[in-house]
């Protein structure tokens, strides 16, 4: 009788209700190279397909968890393990999320450290991606079809949110306006407004915003035309938002952290609007109009 293979083995596990089961068991060795190897898992509805180093090694179908949900790693015990370039993107092949490592500060997950090449984990248990952004860096390129273009971050829902308004046409008549909102408990109020009609080029022009603890600062096309201090709100999602009279286009969205590590981007390349709750894609644009607040998913 051939011996078995020690391994290594990839074994898929499903933990409800505070209880693990293990789903299966796959040898692994002729997929296994030298370290670092790669790992690929694609979610799809109820269909999960796993790849070692390019090779496709699992095909499953498991419902326990439906759409939705952040990802992370599991060390305990005497377990140790490194992770390097993580990328988490959507089934068009946008990247929604990506990390290197390349510091020595961990701010987007839960437990670990980094070394300055890898997430190292050592027993720490479950460790997941911290999906609550506070301090970051919101860029995007914009196009007015008609008004204004609302820019919106630090949301923590329809009612409580910033909305950074370039109004184009309510103070002069070919010039522009930026108008800092604060939205809380469902009422608005403007914070300013100030000329930047000379920082504005042909479209598509780009606003880059960044929150820094109660520090916001805002460049239109590279110059910085705004920083103000504002403590209402700490932390929150991203999106834009269009009344029933207002119309405008996104495109090549980035979020970062303060160290420039990528948070989320959306070039808007691929049909469809897979990672905001609203609007369409027109010409790979994100298009809205009249939608209201629109926001990121998470």
């Amino acid at each position: 009788m051939p011996k078995k293979s020690r391994g290594p083995y990839l074994r898929p596990h499903v933990k409800s209700g505070g209880s693990f089961s293990l789903l299966g068991e796959i040898d692994i060795s002729n997929e296994m190279g030298s370290s670092p190897n790669k790992i690929k898992i694609e979610a799809k509805n109820s269909s999960i397909t796993t790849w070692i180093n390019g090779t496709q090694v699992d095909q499953r179908t498991d419902s326990t968890f439906g759409p939705g949900g952040t990802i992370g790693y599991r060390q305990v015990f005497d377990e140790h393990a490194n992770h390097h370039d993580l990328t988490v993107t959507d089934l068009r092949g946008e990247t929604v999320y990506e990390d290197s490592f390349d510091r020595t500060d961990n701010p987007h997950f839960d437990a670990g450290y980094c070394n300055g090449a890898a997430l190292i984990l050592d027993g720490t248990g479950l460790v997941q991606l911290t999906e609550q952004w506070d301090d970051y860096v919101f860029e995007t390129d914009f196009d007015i079809v008609k008004r204004n273009a609302g820019i919106c971050f630090r949301i923590q829902d329809t009612d409580n949110l910033y909305m950074w308004q370039v109004n184009r046409d309510s103070y002069k008549e070919n010039g522009s306006i930026l108008q800092p909102h604060v939205k809380q408990g469902g009422s608005w109020m403007i914070l300013d407004n100030f000329d930047i009609s000379s920082e504005m080029g042909s479209p598509p022009n780009t606003i880059k915003i960044e929150a820094n603890g109660s520090t916001i600062t805002t460049w239109i096309n590279g110059t910085q035309v705004d920083h103000r201090s504002d403590s209402t709100f700490s932390s929150g999602t991203i999106g834009f938002r269009e009344s029933s009279t207002e119309r405008a286009e996104f495109d090549d969205l980035t979020v970062t952290d303060l160290k420039t590590a990528t948070l989320f981007t959306d070039t808007f390349g691929a049909p469809g609007v897979a990672n905001f709750n609203g609007g369409d894609n027109v010409a790979n644009y994100l298009h809205l109009a009249g939608t209201g607040t629109v926001q990121l998913t998470e």
